[in-house]
């Protein structure tokens, strides 16, 4: 007999349709959005979205997350793309991922019959990489939306999760509705759903549709939908107090009362929970439907036809009748669009309470005949299910095959990027070898890859335990290859913990542990790993160029006799780039181009990209720009190719870059632009980048308040990243006039600089760090504080490389003359002229323009008519080339500076009170009564500095009054003669 008690239409739920359609149709309009629909259990989600599908004239694509753990990575965008694979008229999978099918290879191993390629080693790029992969195959084809469900996303794994952040960016231009579903009763702050909240909400992307319980006038209209009649008011109000509106209980408490007609519809007959309804609607069913639904209680959420009748002995038919009275009950459903005969619980409430009625030891049983029935079903291909397998193997505390499937379980979420997934299934692989016969080598080949997986999530601390267990299992087996690279590793991690002696030093000991063994691979990589440290090493200590070359030359030999290219690769690129520091410029050009032609001949993208970087960086040190530009250009076009791996962002901040400085402006706004948009396919892992460059940019054209904004956010972030944007936002605190703040981020940067270089507080052996304290150098000459502007170029004076057409020499010269402009400003011209004469040899447009301003600052101080004239003609020519690209603030300043009045005809003496030249301009100016505004506009300096120098005159002068000091220098002769 029929006990349907599903509501044939849905009753209360027209707001959230109509929420839903409007969503739908700024999606259509090109306005993407991510819309998560909440919810307790059971009050009607996936029924609302069914009803929304169904009013659609186009395609709904879903996938479901299930209580599975630990979960597939990426489980339900996998069932959506097989979904939108199997949709009529479309490209393949591998036309639609373009460049990045390599990548959905991994995730879908059934498109193709490939080999996966070798993880390149950077979890940011390779997952960006495949979410971009994802995203490029989900996108609409032609002009109709595409509607995208995720149920249950309480469930999600992390990486779908970081998928569905990711997603929710780059969707914003496409014509792609994306919902999700989740339980918000089963969200606590600790839930790692509360993160993705968070994230969305942070990014302005947050769209949320709340449903709550049916009221009792709509919980009345469905019992009447159902029962084809109004229902009896003491139903209704025993109905309504026990499920408090909640649809899906509703109908799971009236099913048995419907199928029990006989009795009437009373209070005293409704179950008293989901548990008591279920257990009911399967108490009459016969032996075999029972061991079909059992099983398929323990196999979970899903289960397919073939699995069912490998476990229960049955026939086709006779399985087949056990479904339907199973469908006709309401306990399960068929799953719409999936390949093979596949059925779904019609709620996971259904399946726990089956679940939970057997005894623990029958469903480890139970457990056991899954795991068997698995592996018989896939011995051909066990990785389509390798998760399933883990999961029934650890349920079933089989130990051998736990270990064994939760390493291969590890080893596919590695493949696929989903390192936090790998984690889980490798850490379960150990605690399974544990409590079984543990084999020595096999436990540190886990080890390792575990604390592979732990520094691709950025778990440094993680990472080095695992590596460090797995070395001293490696060095009591004599494992001295594989030892050899843990220490490798050891030193990677602890460069980025900062640790740079430890890292060097793990470096040695792998070099210590191979020089024995002979030529092999593993020692080649090893002195190239020494010549690599080293290499980063230079900007900070010249010393080290020396280092980077003879470790590489000991690799490149090496290498050659081992005829490992990647190796000679690695070598070369670090040798070009330290011989070009050393003065070695044609060699080491030379060795960057043969480096960058083996990875494009070997086919190495990574060191390709590497090579294209360096090459490209190094070829505008020398002078070579249009050389260098090109050749980014065919990097960042190469890098696209390939699916912007590792380092690309970094490659393409250079170009943009190299493009701000040979002033072709509108070329880098053009791709800033195209970099800012959400769903720009390369990761730009460099910590903000291109952040700073359109901060820069933005300052350039006088935007100032624009710039500040985006470096505010910066100065915290990624260290190479906040060096440049805390110089640039002291520069702008100066032009605002608010030299309070430009002094205290001076004073900040010079701490965090000696933080870097491990000195005391009052050191200033910096090293080569202190080229980047320019802007506090400025500063502290604008706030009076002379003697420690001093201090810091001394500090770079004494690390400067020799050759004196260097950056550094550049950078000296130009703080010279800044040093120079109050006592000396024909000298500070010299030096600034100086500066100009490198900069205009590089190409670099904008510190030409800037230097030529500063130059005619200085000369319009100097007496004599040739003066004047040299500092028009210099206005005259930085006009020229500031006007045509847009530079505003230069601009702004250039058109500031006017020529003072006729020299003096006798100098202010000297005063007996420590003022500096130029307090007693300042000094003269007060005796004339002007305004700090009006001070700075005679002298060609900021308000703000106006005012400090008028500050530190009456402190020096003990006065509390403008009005004291000019009297003052009146009657002390101070004031200058006419």
């Amino acid at each position: 007999m029929s006990n349907r008690a599903l509501a044939p239409t849905m009753v209360g739920r027209q707001q959230p349709l109509s929420e839903l359609a409007e969503h739908l149709a700024l999606a259509q309009a090109g306005a993407g959005r991510l819309v998560l629909v909440a919810g307790e259990a059971g009050v009607g989600k996936t029924r609302l979205l069914r009803e929304f599908a169904r009013s659609l004239d186009l395609t709904v694509y879903t996938g479901h997350c299930f209580d599975e753990r630990p979960a597939p990575p990426y489980g339900p965008f996998v069932e959506l793309l097989r979904a939108v694979a199997q949709a009529p008229g479309g490209p393949s999978l591998d036309q639609a991922a373009g460049p990045w099918a390599d990548e959905l290879r991994r995730l879908l191993p059934e498109i193709t019959q490939l080999a996966l390629a070798e993880p390149l080693g950077n979890l940011p790029t390779e997952r960006h990489r495949l979410f971009q992969a994802i995203y490029q195959t989900l996108c609409p084809i032609g002009g109709a939306a595409r509607v995208l469900i995720v149920e249950d996303l309480h469930w999600a794994d992390e990486a779908s999760q970081d998928l569905l952040h990711f997603l929710a960016r780059v969707i914003a231009d496409e014509r792609i509705l994306l919902i999700g579903t989740y339980r918000s009763d089963e969200i606590n702050r600790l839930h790692p759903l509360v993160g993705l909240i968070a994230r969305l909400v942070r990014d302005r992307r947050f769209h949320e549709i709340r449903l709550a319980p049916l009221g009792r006038d709509d919980l009345a209209e469905m019992l009447a939908a159902i029962l084809d009649k109004p229902p009896a008011p003491d139903l209704l109000a025993a109905l309504y107090e026990r499920t408090e509106g909640n649809p899906f209980f509703a109908e799971e408490l009236l099913g048995p009362l419907i199928a029990d007609q006989g009795r009437g519809l009373s209070d005293a007959a409704i179950p008293i929970s989901i548990r008591e309804s279920v257990l009911r609607r399967a108490a009459d069913l016969d032996e075999p439907t029972v061991t079909v639904l059992r099983a398929a209680a323990v196999i979970g959420r899903r289960f397919d036809f073939d699995l069912l009748l490998r476990l229960t002995g049955l026939g086709e038919r006779a399985l087949l009748t056990s479904l339907s009275a199973l469908v006709e009950r309401q306990l399960i459903v068929e799953t719409p669009g999936e390949a093979g005969d596949t059925y779904s619980f019609r709620h996971e409430l259904i399946r726990a309470a089956l679940y939970e009625e057997m005894l623990r030891r029958e469903r480890r049983m139970r457990h056991q005949e899954v795991l068997r029935a698995l592996e018989e079903l896939h011995a051909d291909s066990p990785e389509a299910v390798i998760d399933l397998l883990a999961y029934h193997a650890i349920q079933a505390r089989a130990t051998p095959q736990a270990a064994r499937y939760s390493e291969l379980a590890g080893d596919r979420a590695a493949a696929i990027h989903a390192y936090r997934a790998a984690l889980g299934h490798y850490e379960a692989a150990l605690e399974a070898a544990e409590l079984g016969a543990d084999d020595p080598r096999w436990r540190a080949d886990l080890l390792s890859r575990l604390g592979q997986s732990a520094f691709l999530i950025g778990d440094l601390a993680r990472a080095s335990g695992y590596w460090r267990e797995a070395l001293a299992l490696y060095q009591r087996l004599d494992g001295t290859h594989r030892a050899a690279d843990t220490q490798r590793m050891l030193g990677r991690v602890a460069w980025d913990q900062g640790k740079r002696e430890e890292a060097f030093a793990h470096a040695r000991a792998a070099l210590a542990t191979l020089e024995g063994a002979g030529p092999c691979r593993e020692l080649a990589m090893a002195y190239s790993t020494l010549s690599h440290l080293s290499m980063l090493l230079i900007s900070e200590d010249q010393a080290s160029a020396a280092e980077c070359i003879v470790w590489g030359e000991r690799a490149l030999a090496m290498a050659r006799q081992l005829d490992d290219r990647a190796a000679i690769c690695h070598a070369l690129n670090n040798i070009g780039v330290a011989k070009v520091e050393s003065g070695q410029a044609e060699a080491g050009i030379a060795n960057l181009e043969h480096s960058l032609a083996i990875a494009l001949d070997a086919d190495l993208p990574a060191d390709a990209v590497r090579a294209y970087l360096n090459l490209g960086g190094k070829l505008s040190q020398v002078g070579r720009h249009d050389d260098s530009l090109a050749l980014q250009h065919e990097g960042l076009a190469y890098a696209a190719r390939h699916g912007y791996i590792r380092g690309s962002g970094k490659l393409f901040g250079v170009l943009v870059y190299g493009l701000f400085e040979a002033g072709r402006w509108d070329e880098a706004d053009a791709l800033l632009a195209d970099a800012l948009r959400p769903s720009f396919p390369c990761l730009l892992d460099d910590g903000g980048l291109a952040m700073y460059m359109r901060a820069r940019m933005l300052w350039a054209r006088n935007r100032l308040a624009e710039s500040r904004g985006l470096l505010e956010h910066l100065i915290d972030g990624d260290p190479e990243t906040a060096i440049l944007a805390t110089g640039m936002l002291i520069f702008i605190h100066r032009a605002q006039d608010d030299l309070v703040r430009a002094e205290a981020l001076a004073d900040r940067m010079v701490a965090q600089a000696r933080d870097r270089a491990g000195i005391a507080p009052d050191s200033l052996a910096l090293g080569r760090l202190a080229f980047t304290l320019t802007a506090p150098v400025e500063i502290y000459l604008d706030v009076g504080r002379r003697n420690e502007a001093l201090a810091l170029i001394a500090a770079m004076e004494t690390s400067k490389v020799a050759d004196s057409a260097s950056y550094e020499a550049a950078i000296l010269a130009e703080l010279r003359g800044a040093t120079d402009m109050e006592q000396s400003p024909r000298r500070a011209a010299e030096h600034f002229a100086a500066a100009a004469a490198f900069w205009k040899q590089r190409g670099a447009v904008p510190d030409v323009v800037r230097l030529g301003r500063r130059q005619a600052q200085a000369l319009l101080r100097c007496d004599g008519a040739d003066a004047r004239a040299q500092a028009r003609q210099l206005i005259a020519e930085a006009r020229a080339i500031a006007e045509p690209i847009g530079y505003a603030y230069e601009r702004a300043k250039l058109d500031a500076l006017e020529p003072p009045a006729p020299a003096r005809a006798h100098p202010a003496p000297r005063s007996p009170d420590g003022l500096t030249p130029r307090e007693l301009e300042v000094l003269a100016l007060i005796t004339r009564g002007l305004s700090n505004r009006a001070i700075a506009e005679a002298l060609v300096i900021s308000e703000k500095t106006a005012e400090v120098h008028v500050r530190n005159i009456l402190a020096k002068l003990g006065f509390s009054s403008r009005t004291q000091a000019a009297t003052y220098a009146v009657e002390r002769g101070l004031s200058p003669r006419a």
